[in-house]
């Protein structure tokens, strides 16, 4: 056999490994297609950014901070409307004339004996043995367990910081 002009297919160097044409075509158009529908995917769940687009997930923080706040106005309400409460139950302690005799006695009690220079505990003492005393513990228990609300009620000069009762 001449060896001139005769091709033999075993004579054509084989690359393996590498794809046909159709192969590649193949794997480019399925990643191109993954592709698109994971854009088109992440437009539908995030929106598109600097538009008027949003997607599912602004679309659900939205409604979800618009809960927030309702949430968070009605608890404003609710607490103003606690506070009210109390100062409403302090005014009603206040202005019971019982009371604000009672107390502006033991004041002046307690007035005499500081300038006498008595002690925290002396003061005490003689404030606690006052006849006015046991009436006004009394009706703050009363209020306490009516209401159903205080742990602790005190009676305090507001001027000096001292609670009478």
């Amino acid at each position: 056999m001449s060896r001139g002009h005769d091709i033999s297919r075993s004579d054509v160097p084989t690359q393996k490994g590498m794809l046909g044409l159709r192969a590649k075509m193949l794997v480019y158009f399925g990643l191109l297609f993954i592709l698109t529908i994971a854009a088109l995917k992440w437009v539908e769940f995030y929106g598109i950014p600097f538009t008027s687009f949003r997607g599912e997930y602004r679309i659900w923080q939205s409604e979800e901070f618009k809960q927030l706040g309702l949430v968070a106005d009605l608890k404003k309400e609710r607490l103003k409307r606690w506070i009210k409460e109390r100062r409403d139950d302090a005014s009603v302690v206040a202005g019971n004339r019982m009371v604000g005799a009672y107390v502006a006695r033991l004041c002046a009690i307690i007035q005499e004996n500081i300038e006498r220079g008595a002690g925290d505990e002396e003061l005490w003492a003689v404030v606690q043995n006052e006849r006015s005393y046991q009436p006004l513990k009394q009706f703050l228990n009363l209020v306490k367990t009516a209401y159903g609300v205080y742990d602790n009620i005190q009676i305090a000069n507001a001027a000096t910081g001292v609670i009478l009762v």
